[in-house]
């Protein structure tokens, strides 16, 4: 019963420990495994964040061609195509471009703008038609933002400058070439009242961007801390377009004379500024990236070290059997060699731990042959 009850309680501590082993390592699996598919899952989303910004790097650029284009049909003066083309191809070449899923907002925008460089008319009409194009290609700005999650950045300071740089500076550019063109029909003469109500809205729409995009420019200036130059250019401008101090002026007070100019100015420091943050934001992003790649092979490191690590456990785990002496231990050892001797088997009990009662039942029952032997001649 004692030996037995031995190698029962043996025999549990090692399925303990080998269940707590399982339990252990199935845990650490599951923390590795869902480590890594996180790192997947953030890597994958700044890889498409790398691929919207490539994209919409171009495309803020043709909204900024057609604001201009816009302000200078509305001067009565014919616009240079050359630049639009280029906007219009690199936008069509970007690496966005077909995965995105804007393929029928640019198939739009595109026959919008094939017709505005074939016509080239000039005057209010033509200048309306112009404005309908930035329209459009605002929209396809925003379908861009959305499917590339440029809005859902995780970082506080890398989403400000995205906010910034996709969304703030290309409403001014679109605000600034509205206010431009409504300017230049009225130069010359006495803008009407519905001109001078919409200056007044488009010019307080600029002022207020421009102090958001402070705020946004200040909170991010950790990922962008070297462009000094092209904020202080940007502001500057869009003080000379609306001053402070005219920033609540009533309708009707609007100066429009070189209020084109300066919407033009508005626009060329902020396509410029827009550019700048987001070569500095991918740079940010694919920083990230890496980062998150180092996380993966880490994470895969780790899984392995803990399978080896459970297949050592489990190793150290199985009960090794020694081989006991036989009569071919002699023969195995060869000529002149004397064979081991043999380990003690895991089950034999060593006599001196066993009780003294247990001891005298077990002589009692123990006769060596000769004793056997003597009774039976007596007998």
């Amino acid at each position: 019963m004692i030996i037995s009850g031995r190698l029962g309680g043996r025999r549990l501590r090692v399925a303990v420990t080998a269940v707590l082993a399982v339990v252990t390592v199935g845990l650490v699996a599951t923390a590795v495994v869902r480590s890594w598919q996180s790192s997947h899952r953030q890597r994958a989303d700044a890889a498409l964040e790398r691929t919207g910004i490539a994209y919409v790097r171009p495309e803020i650029r043709l909204v900024a061609v057609l604001a201009a284009g816009e302000i200078t049909v509305a001067r009565g003066t014919a616009v240079d195509m050359g630049p639009v083309r280029a906007a219009m191809a690199a936008v069509d070449g970007a690496p966005g471009a077909g995965t995105l899923g804007t393929g029928a907002r640019w198939a739009d925008l595109r026959g919008r703008v094939d017709a505005l460089t074939t016509g080239q008319d000039t005057g209010a009409s033509a200048a309306q038609a112009w404005a309908d194009a930035v329209v459009l290609a605002g929209q396809l700005l925003d379908a861009a933002i959305t499917a590339a999650g440029l809005d859902r950045d995780p970082d506080l300071a890398s989403h400000n400058l995205i906010d910034a740089a996709v969304n703030g500076l290309p409403s001014v550019i679109v605000y600034a070439g509205r206010s431009g063109d409504i300017a230049a029909q009225a130069a010359g003469g006495t803008p009407t009242a519905a001109q001078e109500l919409a200056l007044a809205v488009d010019t307080y729409q600029v002022a207020l961007l421009a102090t958001r995009l402070d705020a946004q420019l200040t909170t991010g200036a950790d990922a962008a801390s070297d462009i000094t130059t092209q904020v202080d250019a940007f502001e500057s401008a869009v003080s000379t377009f609306v001053p402070p101090s005219a920033v609540t002026r009533e309708p009707g007070t609007v100066q429009v004379v070189g209020l084109a100019d300066s919407a033009l100015t508005v626009q060329a420091t902020a396509l410029a500024l827009a550019t700048d943050l987001l070569a500095r934001v991918d740079g940010v992003v694919a920083e990230r990236e890496s980062g998150l790649r180092d996380d993966q092979t880490v994470a895969v490191a780790v899984g392995i070290g803990v399978l080896l690590s459970a297949a050592a456990l489990a190793w150290l785990l199985v009960p090794v059997r020694p081989r006991r002496g036989g009569p071919h231990d002699a023969d195995e050892a060869g000529p002149g060699r004397v064979p081991e001797p043999a380990a003690p088997a895991d089950d034999l009990i060593d006599a001196r731990d066993l009780p003294l009662d247990t001891l005298v039942h077990a002589g009692r029952g123990a006769r060596s042959p000769a004793t056997r032997g003597h009774r039976r001649n007596a007998q």
